[in-house]
């Protein structure tokens, strides 16, 4: 049976004594007021949840394992903050990638308003409803190529190219996966060097990693819970994925190097990627999804590779 929420507010001076009664070290209390403050309670008790032991072992009280500290909760917070700037960087790349080849191949069908037509779809119910997304969205954008548009042109919708740039990243998933042509879906899906069925759950699981980066979520320790559809080919890539650990952030790393390589022959984000990992600060990977031999497997490997 549910019951009301009855834990009041505290103040920040409460919240330090709080955790220090629970047995956390906190040797700054000044930096600890602020980050408290600026980043929020609530926000940093995801990094601090491994070191809790829970009510049931403590009879009836949680309280934190022997010599948790404060500074360390904080470098596990700062360590996600930079994963996050990095994971977020590579998907502003692909993203754009999908979503310039999406509207290139769908241009070269009719004059720019092919996409339109409803015969390139399996779904008609959820075409239309795709359709009236994309409508809301170029009816209430300000940008001045659409209100250009808008001003000069009959149509309700504009070419392609225009809508590539207004749908949301998860809008323009669900607009390829609905495609009905095996053929066009893979011609989308070619410059990424993957099959298509694994190009439509990635760029939807993209989508999805792309808005817990936009609303500072957490990516450490983290399940994703829209998981990709782990490739078999190419062979390095096939080697170097985690089928044991399918939900964790470990594999869209993977995918992301993978992409940053194929796309742009980019090893940069790479080698920055794997420096930060070596930086985890406390626990282990395990809590991202990497398997113990990450690094000599293919993608990461950077044997006979140059930046």
């Amino acid at each position: 049976m549910k019951k009301s929420y009855q834990k009041p507010p505290l103040t920040i001076d409460e919240k330090i004594i709080h955790l220090q009664e629970k047995g956390m070290v906190i040797v700054d209390k000044d930096q600890a007021s602020k980050c408290l403050l600026h980043i929020s309670y609530y926000r940093l008790s995801a990094y601090w949840l491994p070191f809790e032991i829970s009510k049931e072992e403590q009879n009836g009280r949680a309280c934190f394992l022997p010599n948790t500290s404060f500074e360390t909760v904080l470098a596990l917070y700062n360590f996600d903050l930079k994963l996050r700037h990095l994971v977020n960087e590579a998907i502003s790349d692909i993203e754009i990638a999908v979503r310039g080849n999406w509207a290139y191949q769908l241009s070269q069908l009719e004059n720019g308003f092919g996409y339109l037509n409803e015969t390139l779809y399996r779904d008609k119910n959820k075409f239309h409803d795709n359709k009236s997304r994309l409508k809301k969205e170029f009816d209430n954008s300000k940008e001045i190529f659409a209100n250009h548009f808008k001003q000069n042109y009959e149509e309700k919708l504009p070419p392609v190219w225009m809508s590539s740039e207004i749908l949301s990243f998860g809008s323009l998933s669900h607009w390829y996966a609905n495609l009905k042509d095996p053929k066009l879906r893979q011609s989308i899906a070619k410059p990424f060097q993957l099959d298509k069925t694994i190009f439509q759950t990635y760029i939807h699981h993209l989508s999805v990693v792309r808005n817990i980066c936009a609303h500072h979520g957490r990516l450490w320790n983290r399940s994703i819970q829209i998981p990709l559809k782990l490739a078999n080919n190419p062979h390095d890539l096939g080697k170097t994925l985690n089928r044991e650990q399918p939900k964790r952030l470990y594999n869209t790393l993977v995918m992301l190097a993978y992409s940053k390589q194929t796309l742009f022959q980019d090893i940069n984000w790479q080698i920055r990627t794997i420096e930060h990992i070596n930086t985890l600060p406390y626990g282990d990977l395990g809590q991202l999804g990497f398997p113990n031999d990450w690094e000599n497997r293919p993608i990461w490997s950077m044997k006979d590779q140059k930046a």
